[in-house]
């Protein structure tokens, strides 16, 4: 297609502005209506299957993609799903599976493929010939991801989070809910030297939030509820990375474009020294990718970029 001709999308018109409480929708689907780099439409269509509440149909070319924003299998990972026959699914959560190597960013071969086969045919969710199952993961890719809803007022006015007169008062801190799978780094990175608090309610309003995040030296951010196909994803990512913190996480987050460690943010488990980690890293460098990172991908016209990155690259 010509550079200059706008990409018509049609979009669900009751999802536009997010639907079911589904976290995400409204802010990605906005970015693509608001970014003038599509010409849009609307349509009435809510593709009802497991979780369906949680995913969004969009049209494309005379192509339709499954917008799938849910943290574990469903809706991407269902035999309905798997019978409608999309041209492309985005789950945002999608995760790389055993079978990266990351000292030379580059996939082994089948070892991706047979980790999801497996679980998906043990747990019973899908149970599929192999070669049907193969075509079915080629059709599915990450996307990007977005910040809490506390941040939005401070898009396209990221430098008001940028605030040194705070300077790095404490090493970090993470305070979010009391997940089981949380609890062992908890403890681990409690002991050396972050403020943890895990809890089952609202511990504390924005403002005093804001004002922690805004005086710790490091953006900790402790990975999400997933299942053995999904990202463990979290918004604090990308809250940090608006605020121009260096980014410290405890997984692997697979974006469309990558999320490099070491470059983007620094990978830490239960026997990191954190307290160390500015001997072995350019923490302001760390910072400033992250926070470009942020821009090119997560911000509205970043996001918005990069879903028409992918529909040049998987659907023209």
């Amino acid at each position: 297609m010509e550079n200059k001709e706008k990409i018509k999308l049609s979009i669900c018109r009751r999802q536009k502005t997010g639907f079911a409480g589904t976290l995400g929708m409204g802010y990605l689907i906005q970015s693509l209506i608001n970014s003038d780099l599509f010409e849009i439409d609307y349509h009435e269509d809510i593709f009802r299957t497991a979780k369906g509440e949680r995913g969004s149909t969009i049209l494309c070319n005379g192509k339709r993609i499954y917008l799938d924003l849910w943290d574990y299998a469903a809706p991407t990972y269902c035999e309905k799903t798997f019978n409608e026959g999309f041209d492309l699914i985005i789950k945002l959560q999608d995760r790389r599976l055993d079978g990266y190597d990351r000292e030379n960013h580059m996939d082994l071969p089948d070892a991706d493929f047979k980790s999801r086969y497996k679980w998906l045919t043990r747990k019973r969710i899908l149970v599929k010939e192999e070669g049907e199952m193969r075509s079915y993961f080629e059709n599915i890719v990450p996307w990007t991801f977005f910040p809490s809803k506390m941040f939005f007022k401070y898009i396209d006015n990221e430098e008001v989070l940028i605030d040194d007169d705070f300077g790095d008062s404490n090493l970090g801190f993470f305070c979010g809910k009391g997940w089981k799978c949380r609890k062992g780094v908890a403890r681990a990175i409690q002991k050396k030297g972050i403020e943890v608090e895990l809890n089952k309610g609202r511990p504390c309003t924005d403002e005093e939030f804001l004002k922690r995040m805004k005086s710790s030296k490091l953006g900790v951010v402790l990975g999400g509820r997933s299942c053995a196909l999904t990202d463990k994803k979290n918004r604090r990512e990308v809250d940090y990375m608006m605020m121009k913190k260096p980014v410290i996480i405890n997984y692997r987050p697979f974006y469309y474009n990558e999320l490099v460690e070491g470059e983007h943010y620094i990978f830490i488990d239960q026997r990191t020294d954190i307290a160390s980690l500015g001997e072995k890293y350019d923490l302001d460098k760390i910072a400033k990718n992250g926070h470009e990172w942020y821009l090119n991908n997560a911000s509205p016209m970043g996001a918005a970029k990069v879903f028409k990155k992918i529909l040049m690259d998987r659907i023209f």
